[in-house]
């Protein structure tokens, strides 16, 4: 199932990328932290990829997945959005649950707790989560 990860990776004043993001959002997943480097990295798949799974990668700091689309400007000018199956969106998020100072603002409660208390979100909590059997 595809998911949108969108970035906060664009200056406010004029829209143009900066090469990293302080505020992301997966699926309807708000999470806010440290500048982390991202990149959009067209026709670049990362390495044992499938041609299904995208035809782009998408960096977020050491985090390398593929991405099956790619937008500028999603929504506003300050935000950028790719479009991942989900269960690389879930590495990204593990990612950031790793990474110091990286916490959620919004989710299920669930997701939220787990995020908050610094303990990686298990495939069957994303599953859950994603199919709307949590709060």
């Amino acid at each position: 199932m595809p998911l949108t990860l969108a970035l906060c990776c664009n200056d406010p004043d004029n829209g143009n990328f900066e090469g990293y993001a302080e505020s992301i959002e997966i699926h309807d997943v708000e999470l806010e932290g440290p500048r982390v480097t991202c990149n959009h990295l067209p026709g670049k798949p990362p390495k044992g990829s499938h041609k299904f799974e995208g035809e782009d990668g998408l960096r977020v700091g050491r985090c390398v997945i593929p991405c099956l689309d790619y937008k500028t400007w999603y929504g506003n000018w300050c935000w950028d959005a790719a479009r991942v199956r989900a269960v690389h969106a879930l590495r990204v998020l593990n990612y950031l649950v790793e990474k110091r100072g990286w916490h959620c603002v919004q989710a299920g409660t669930e997701i939220f707790e787990a995020i908050n208390e610094r303990h990686r979100v298990t495939v069957q909590e994303w599953k859950r989560y994603l199919a709307g059997g949590e709060e």
